[in-house]
Parts: structure tokens; C-alpha cells; sequence
């Protein structure tokens, strides 16, 4: 009954979005790939504010209801019948009675299963498409043949793209590097690679006067410019990609490397992406919960490597949606926590994948079926000057594991991931 309702709702939601899009005209911004959309999202939708105002994907509404919910600027009523068909109400007096409208939406696109992308362009025509890394064991290919059918799926983004639209495309995967040669659009690169129009560059983690890790710095280079970006509160080189991304939109329209990194500074800070959070007896977490895929969590593991700390533990669960590329995926992570000195697994597949990370050379693993547990043994173990790494899929809830380690647990409604009174009945 419900997924007949929610057909009928997006249905109607569809046309009300389109119709608001036709009154107002704003300039789009679609984002696709597999990892980094959100950050990206959240720093375009900083620098775009340089231009007019701005509505952003609000979460990570990137589907076919999450679409038309942020055009119409509503939000889910989950399982609600009421709440439905009050946002019918609302979307409608949106589309048809509403004068002011944003400038500019930057929006996620999302694909879970094949024709998500197609769906998705045909309610949004772009004026900027940015194609982040997708990589060779991407996330959400469940519903996918290969890796390479998810590809061709999220590039159908070009088919949006207006013939005077913008086309941003990460340097550093070849894949996607690519579609370079293959479209008539205007075309800029980022990444940090040689060749990449904006290129990151000298990253470094930048230290407290405790030792404790508090941000990351790096430069951006572009056209023989160079400029220095100091960003506190987040950590990890593949974390420079969203705000490389950023600089090449608001190069692309205009905006000068200053007027860029002013803006980029001032961000908004998401939750449970790479952000660097203050743990209980002066340790530091870093909280990656929001999602997890192979290369995110590779790259997560590689910053735990890098950083100075006491004691290096990772808490990791299960990553989902990976279908048959499942079990190995989880084994050549494993094969990743060179760094780590004590591994706490959440979830089946970790568990089971545990025994390379033995091979690798981690002395003490501990296992647990859920992430409040494994929070806690960590609680039970942490010292002064430990870092953790916390990331696992949404379905593992792994910032359960984060809200007992905070050093300041009464703002685990402000720092944390998936807080939502809907979220604490899963």
C-alpha cells in the first residue's frame, strides 16, 4: 500500500517540481559520483553563494522523491500519510502562488538502481554538472551488472547539461577524466595529478598546541595563481576534492581564487564526513559514519596512517549495496589497517574479513554486532592522545559508536549524523 502511495506522491511532486522550475528559471547545479557528493554539494552551495542565493540537496536527498523535495523545499514525511499529502498541499502552493524562489540549487544526484540517472535529468535541466571519483569497486552497484554499468549510468548526467553548461570532471579518475574528449560543453578539471586545471597541492594536517590534529591546509593552483587553504574541523586528503570541485565552479563563473576561499573557510560543516570531533580524556575522533564504499574507506584508513597520535583504533562496519563484489571488497580493506593498532569490527562482513587484517599485522581485533557495543569497549580502553577512526554504512549506525566517545555528549544532536526521531526508531 505504501509503495503504490509513494508512487502516487512522487508522481504528483514531479509535476509540482517542474512546474516551479519553469516559473523561476534558477541556475542548477547536479552533482553525481560515489564518493565525496555530499561534501562537494555543501562546498559549491558556499562558493554559489558568492553569486545569489542558494538551495542545496537538504541531507542527501538525491533520488527521485529526494529531487522534487528539495526543489519545492520540503521535507520527508517518512511513513506519514498525513504528512504526504500535506506536502502535496505545500508543493503545490509552491509551484503555482510563490514569488520568491533561490537563484541557484545545488543538488545531489543520486543512482542506486539502472534509468535512477534518466529520471533524474529529466526533471533537472543542468547548467553545471560535477562527476566526482566513481572508481573500480564503487558503492551501490548492488543493483548493477559491473562497476562499469553503475559508470555509464551516472554519466548519463552529461545528457542534462545544457550546450552552454559547465562540465567539472575529477582529473584523477581515468574514467572519468575521459569524458573530457567526448563532449561539446565547456570542461575543467580538478584533482590533485599533474594536468588538472585546479590542482591541490603541499596538503598537511595542521596540529594544536596540544598535539592534537585540529584541520588540514593545502594549496590551490590554478593558471599560475596560487593560494593557501586552511580548513579546521575536517581531515584527509581525499577531503580536498570537494573543495578543489568548488574552486573550479566558482572559476567557471568568474570568481577569483580569493572571493573562492573566503567563502570556502566559512563553510557550513557536514557531519560524519571526515570531521574531526573532541573525544573523552583529550582523544580525537574522526568521524567518517555518514556512509562507507571501498575507495572511502581505503582513503579514510590512509589518513588514520598519516596522523600523529598515541594509540590509532578504527572502528569499521559493514559497507552495503556492494552486491557480488562484497566479500572481497571487505578483504582488501582489511588488508588497509597497516596503521591501525586495534581494530573494532561492527557487522557480519568485517567480522569475517577481520582475519586479513591479521595478515596485515594488527595484533588486537575486537568484533561486535552492533556499534553501541563496539563504542563502548572503546570507551573502556581510550587514552589521552588516542585517535579513532569511526566509519561504517548508513545501515550500520556507526555514530552510535561516536555519540559514547564524545568528549561533550550533549551536542550529539548538532556534531552527529542521522539524528532525526525517525532515525532512533531504526
Amino acid at each position: 500500500m505504501f509503495r503504490i502511495l509513494k508512487k502516487i506522491v512522487v508522481a504528483i511532486l514531479f509535476v509540482e517540481a517542474r512546474i516551479t522550475l519553469w516559473a523561476h528559471r534558477p541556475h542548477i547545479v547536479g552533482i553525481t559520483g560515489s564518493v565525496g557528493k555530499t561534501s562537494t554539494k555543501d562546498a559549491i552551495a558556499s562558493v554559489a553563494q558568492k553569486l545569489g542565493s542558494v538551495r542545496k540537496s537538504a541531507k542527501s536527498y538525491n533520488s527521485e522523491l529526494g529531487l522534487p523535495l528539495t526543489i519545492l523545499g520540503l521535507t520527508t514525511a517518512w511513513k506519514s500519510v498525513c504528512g504526504w499529502f500535506a506536502n502535496i498541499a505545500r508543493g503545490l502552493y509552491v509551484s503555482l502562488f510563490s514569488f520568491s524562489y533561490p537563484e541557484w540549487l545545488v543538488l545531489e544526484l543520486g543512482v542506486d538502481r539502472p534509468g535512477d540517472m534518466d529520471v533524474s535529468v529529466s526533471l533537472v535541466p543542468l547548467d553545471v554538472a560535477v562527476i566526482m571519483h566513481v572508481g573500480e569497486n564503487p558503492v551501490h552497484v548492488e543493483f548493477f551488472n559491473s562497476p562499469q554499468e553503475l559508470l555509464a549510468e551516472k554519466v548519463k548526467i552529461i545528457h542534462g547539461l545544457s550546450s552552454n553548461g559547465v562540465l567539472i570532471l575529477s582529473n584523477d579518475d581515468e574514467q572519468i577524466r575521459a569524458l573530457k574528449s567526448r563532449v561539446k560543453q565547456k570542461t575543467i578539471t580538478f584533482g590533485i595529478s599533474e594536468g588538472s586545471d585546479v590542482c591541490g597541492d603541499y596538503y598537511a594536517i595542521i596540529y594544536g598546541e596540544d598535539g592534537r590534529p585540529v584541520g588540514m591546509t593545502f594549496k590551490v593552483l590554478y593558471d599560475g595563481n596560487v593560494v593557501p587553504l586552511s580548513l579546521y574541523g575536517i581531515v584527509g586528503r581525499q577531503s580536498m576534492y570537494a573543495f578543489l570541485a568548488a574552486v573550479a565552479f566558482g572559476i567557471s563563473h568568474g570568481l577569483n581564487l580569493v572571493e573562492i576561499s573566503e567563502a570556502l573557510v566559512s563553510r557550513e560543516m557536514a557531519p560524519g564526513r571526515m570531521r574531526l570531533l573532541d573525544g573523552i580524556l583529550g582523544s580525537t575522533i574522526i568521524d567518517d559514519t555518514y556512509n562507507s564504499s571501498p575507495m572511502a574507506l581505503a582513503n579514510a584508513l590512509s589518513t588514520l596512517e598519516e596522523i600523529s597520535g598515541e594509540k590509532k583504533i578504527a572502528i569499521l562496519g559493514d559497507m552495503a549495496e556492494l552486491g557480488p563484489f562484497s566479500e572481497k571488497s571487505h578483504q582488501l580493506a582489511m588488508g588497509k589497517c597497516a596503521g591501525v593498532d586495534v581494530l573494532v569490527t561492527v557487522g557480519a562482513k568485517m567480522r569475517e574479513a577481520s582475519e586479513y587484517a591479521k595478515k596485515a599485522g594488527i595484533k588486537q581485533i575486537e568484533s561486535f554486532e552492533n556499534s553501541r557495543d563496539a563504542g563502548l569497549f572503546v570507551k573502556s580502553i581510550i587514552k589521552k592522545g588516542d585517535v579513532v577512526l569511526c566509519k561504517g554504512s548508513q545501515s550500520m549506525r556507526i555514530e552510535r559508536a561516536v555519540a559514547e566517545l564524545l568528549a561533550h555528549p550533549q551536542e550529539v544532536q548538532k556534531l552527529l549524523v542521522r539524528q532525526d526521531r525517525e532515525w532512533d526508531k531504526r
